[in-house]
């Protein structure tokens, strides 16, 4: 055990206490001591409360896995979003299957986390969930140490996967794709259906009104899911033309992100007219309703005969068809409601014709103001 001091920048002292247990370095700073002779009476002092136990070693060899995972989620739980929350609870029950729910957090070592590694990429997981699962592991760990119940983070260096997949596009719908899914929705479509007497019938598949009124909200909102769900009538105001959406999604600090108005088109004030205003959700949604909602999603999409698509990229398709009739990406910021503008300029590839129009607007030596285009004359010899 050593008393050691470091000169900071400004020239001022500062003493930590420097010892090893069981084999693991611990440092403990001494806050607001600046002199060598103080320093030196609280290091014996320290010495001392050591020697009769009554100094937390944040040593903890029983610590399990299970504890170290539920207590992280139960701290995430607090500052994030319920949709987050359920993320990381499905990390830990996977992290929990694989590795055993009695392990003690502090054995997991590099080469046990990278085997699970491998285990994610035999299962089909890309690298970007891969490092997501590996992140939550970390930080739990990071949690603990913190806590004072482990001693050291094993983990805390390991490096991420890189992503060797080619950069995806953000994919979004045709028009008469949107409109095949919504005819889907709406009228739903005849199937011939053979049974086992040998006789056919025809049956209509794929009708789901209250999928087909989200998906239209949805489409001409650019809302996000979980945004869709929390909206209430007091959020639609017909008269002013305006509907507000209520975001869970944090911002920079832990803040919450500010709520943001959205126009209500034609489409859409056709849409609210037809449909009950009752107290609450607009869209009534059960939560075992909600969880289902992706999957009869694809299910349209699938009987309406277009390409595979996500509920996610009915908002790709909103911001991606205002790029492509000239809104300004500074719009479609405010519209989408991201915190920065470096978000919204995945969608600067479809609005070309905006950077034309703009250089268009230049009038340099411009022919259209009676002024003639000089010709350079040709050099002689």
């Amino acid at each position: 055990m050593e008393l050691r001091e470091r000169r900071g920048k400004d020239g001022t002292l500062r003493f930590f206490i420097d010892w090893t247990v069981d084999g693991y370095r611990r440092r403990q700073s001494l806050k607001n001591i600046h002199d060598r002779k103080t320093a030196q009476v609280a290091f014996a002092e320290f010495q001392t409360r050591l020697a009769r136990g009554q100094v937390g070693l944040a040593v903890n060899a029983n610590l399990s896995l299970r504890c170290c995972l539920s207590t992280h989620v139960k701290a995430k739980q607090v500052t994030s979003c319920e949709r987050h929350g359920t993320t990381l609870e499905s990390y830990a029950k996977e992290l929990l299957e694989y590795f055993g729910e009695n392990k003690p957090a502090r054995t997991l070592t590099e080469s046990a986390v990278n085997e699970y590694r491998l285990h994610l990429q035999a299962s089909g997981n890309c690298a970007d969930t891969i490092n997501r699962k590996v992140t939550f592991l970390q930080a739990a760990l990071e949690r603990a140490v913190r806590d004072g119940f482990i001693p050291k983070n094993q983990l805390k260096h390991l490096s991420r996967l890189s992503d060797r997949r080619p950069e995806q596009v953000n994919t979004y719908m045709e028009q008469d794709e949107v409109d095949r899914v919504l005819d889907v929705l709406r009228n739903g479509i005849e199937k011939t259906v053979n049974r086992s007497n040998g006789r056919h019938y025809m049956i209509r598949v794929g009708r789901n009104v209250k999928l087909y009124r989200l998906v239209v909200f949805l489409v001409n909102t650019g809302a996000r899911l979980g945004e869709a769900f929390q909206l209430t009538w007091r959020d639609v105001n017909l008269d002013k033309s305006i509907v507000t959406l209520q975001t869970t999604k944090k911002a920079a600090r832990g803040k919450r992100t500010k709520a943001r108005d959205i126009p209500i088109n034609s489409t859409l004030r056709e849409l609210f007219d037809g449909m009950d205003k009752a107290e609450g959700s607009v869209f009534q949604y059960s939560a075992s309703a909600r969880s289902q909602v992706g999957k009869a999603f694809r299910n349209a999409v699938r009987l309406a005969g277009v390409k595979p698509y996500r509920v996610h990229d009915l908002r790709h398709t909103f911001a991606s068809w205002l790029a492509i009739s000239g809104v300004s990406l500074y719009t479609i910021k405010e519209l989408l409601g991201h915190a920065t503008l470096t978000m919204t300029m995945r969608y600067a590839h479809l609005c070309p014709s905006v950077k034309s129009e703009a250089v268009e607007r230049l009038a340099f030596g411009d022919a259209r103001k009676g002024k003639k285009v000089l010709e350079m004359p040709a050099r002689s010899g």
